[in-house]
């Protein structure tokens, strides 16, 4: 698996769930210094943007996927302190990252996988992602499953690395992070491919236009949108639309 090529395990969503669960648990140890360094320090203020963004209401039930180190999941509980907060993730060492913080918020955190979410339809106010829909083993599948558990009017808000439509921008943002991310792979990991999977990840992900209209289909159109650091960035904010017309089969609670 590990030794396969990049375009097998970023296309085939089985590979690349095994391979993202991998990767993130080598990644866990060096996560908060990584996301510093790639993004120039700029990290925490594109979420701190993301979160000023979402509607405020009255005791939320809020979900973050692909948490991480949990730095949205507490932002959105300081923002909302009566709210449910649950931050999940597929790596159990990202789990731990975010369980092993503390401070004046309190957050839990699960293992699940973002394609199918221990929660009921239409049981959410809130659902975030930083840096989650790039590596979502089945994009299509992750966009359903997060309108399944959105109530209508509920809001989905995203921050990741975004495409540019046009090929010769798409191509110098692919180089530049090819080096940035393999330059503090090898510096973090002595493994270049470590965060040289960031612009092989983005290669094969929708422009900012197909990826506007991908999610609209799934009933999420996107309200808001701000590019960040030149176009590299981009925070997403999404209000979900009617009901589905189906309601697939519940989800337990707990695992």
């Amino acid at each position: 698996m590990r030794s396969e090529k990049t375009a097998n395990y970023l296309q085939d969503s089985v590979a690349k769930r095994s391979y993202n669960r991998w990767l993130f648990g080598i990644v866990a140890k060096r996560y908060n210094i990584v996301t510093y360094v790639l993004s120039f320090g700029r990290d925490s203020s594109w979420k701190k943007w993301l979160v000023s963004r979402i509607p405020v209401c009255d005791s939320p039930r809020v979900i973050d996927i692909a948490s991480g180190n949990g730095d949205l999941a507490f932002a959105l509980a300081k923002k909302f302190p009566h709210a449910l907060v649950a931050g999940t993730d597929l790596t159990p060492a990202m789990i731990a990252l975010g369980r092993g913080r503390h401070g004046p918020v309190c957050v839990a955190f699960s293992l699940q996988d973002m394609q199918h979410l221990a929660l009921r339809a239409n049981e959410a106010d809130v659902v975030t992602g930083g840096y989650a829909l790039r590596n979502a083993p089945d994009l299509d599948k992750t966009l359903r499953e997060v309108r399944r558990v959105l109530k209508a009017g509920g809001t989905a808000a995203f921050l990741d690395f975004s495409k540019p439509s046009d090929a010769f921008a798409a191509f110098a943002e692919y180089t530049l992070l090819k080096f940035w991310g393999g330059l503090w792979g090898f510096l973090l990991h002595g493994r270049p491919e470590i965060y040289a999977y960031i612009a092989e990840s983005l290669r094969v992900f929708p422009d900012r236009p197909s990826l506007h209209a991908l999610m609209a289909s799934h009933g999420l159109p996107v309200t808001q949108s701000k590019l960040f650091f030149f176009g590299v960035m981009e925070a997403i904010v999404c209000t979900a639309a009617e009901p589905l017309s189906e309601t697939r089969g519940s989800h337990p609670r707990n695992r």
